[in-house]
């Protein structure tokens, strides 16, 4: 399992089980831009992308428990947004914060983290997962 260190803190990258109760994840997807050979043009040391996107997911394994999913997009440690998702009655919760930049120059970084909850009648679970690309 890959993980950062950020603050002295460890986030694992990617999915993790949250005990025996669900799973929690966190995944950055990136779309390129269909106009990628003018911006090459414009701005040679940028990419052209169109779109990146963080999604973090809560799935409950347990049926009657309450769940969420706060994610947040940060670029160059700069927060682009938070969404949250809860829900009582589904399995899974999902949050999705999307930034559209057109083109990314070389250097920048895009980090994504996810804070999952699951409470059951006895016990509420906590965790936290993450994300992150450089350009």
């Amino acid at each position: 399992m890959r993980a950062a260190v950020e603050n002295g803190k460890v986030t694992a990258q990617g999915s993790i089980s949250i005990s025996t109760v669900g799973t929690g994840s966190t995944y950055i997807y990136v779309s390129e831009s269909s106009l990628s050979s003018s911006i090459k043009g414009i701005a040679p040391n940028a990419y052209p992308v169109s779109e990146v996107k963080a999604v973090g997911k809560t799935t409950s394994k347990v049926t009657l428990s309450s769940h969420g999913v706060t994610t947040t997009l940060m670029l160059n440690g700069n927060s682009l947004g938070t969404k949250h998702d809860t829900g009582l009655g589904k399995t899974t919760d999902t949050a999705t914060v999307s930034h559209y930049p057109g083109s990314i120059p070389s250097g920048w970084e895009y980090r994504a983290t996810s804070h999952h909850t699951l409470s059951t009648s006895t016990n509420t679970y906590m965790a936290d997962t993450g994300d992150s690309i450089r350009f």
